[in-house]
């Protein structure tokens, strides 16, 4: 059965032409689930019978390795179709800086930010009506009054410092009065004026 279930995903693959995200192999989970039980099972049988001759401690043995296994797929489930998880999922942090940064932008200021972090910011900004014109563009570089810095600290640019020294744009503003406007999970958005 292990092997015609890795079979059927690898032909799913090959015709859908997918590349194997978690999500694809998540319904097997249980499977192997029950099959390291049998596995576990068995090797706690044999070593019952060569240490006790006794049938009950076999099927009380069998029954604790079952049990168990089904209580770890049981809260596996449970933590992960939980409505914080779900909700932690969903909800990116950049959609929340969008949301934040649409209602509180103003003409006098640039967003400057580094990818992947661009990006996902200007998807949500452009569903909120603003343009992509509010970020900084190396190759159409602007003067900045005010600097909207998105920092990830999950990524290589993880301080305000680092992403403006990647535009060159550290010498134009000042630092000193730079200040977190929002913040959710690892994105941080600092708001920074020119000198």
């Amino acid at each position: 059965m292990q092997l015609a279930l890795l079979l059927a995903v690898f032909i799913l693959v090959l015709l859908q032409k997918l590349t194997p995200l978690p999500r694809i192999w998540s319904y097997l989970e249980m499977f192997y689930l029950f099959f390291a039980a049998v596995g576990l099972t068995w090797v706690g049988n044999q070593l019952v019978r060569r240490s006790l001759n006794y049938p009950a401690t076999e099927k009380a043995l069998t029954t604790v390795i079952l049990l168990t296994v089904l209580l770890i797929f049981a809260n596996v489930t449970l933590s992960t179709f939980s409505k914080k998880a779900i909700t932690d999922r969903t909800v990116k942090p950049e959609q929340l800086a969008a949301e934040y940064l649409a209602n509180h932008i103003t003409p006098q200021d640039t967003v400057v930010s580094i990818a992947p972090v661009d990006m996902r910011t200007a998807y949500y900004l452009k569903i909120n009506n603003v343009p992509y014109d509010v970020f900084y563009q190396r190759d159409n570089p602007v003067e900045i009054q005010n600097a909207i810095v998105l920092v990830r600290k999950t990524e290589n640019y993880d301080t305000p410092q680092k992403v403006l020294d990647f535009f060159k744009l550290t010498n134009n503003l000042n630092m000193e009065l730079a200040k977190v406007v929002f913040e959710y999970g690892p994105l941080q958005v600092y708001s920074i004026p020119a000198k």
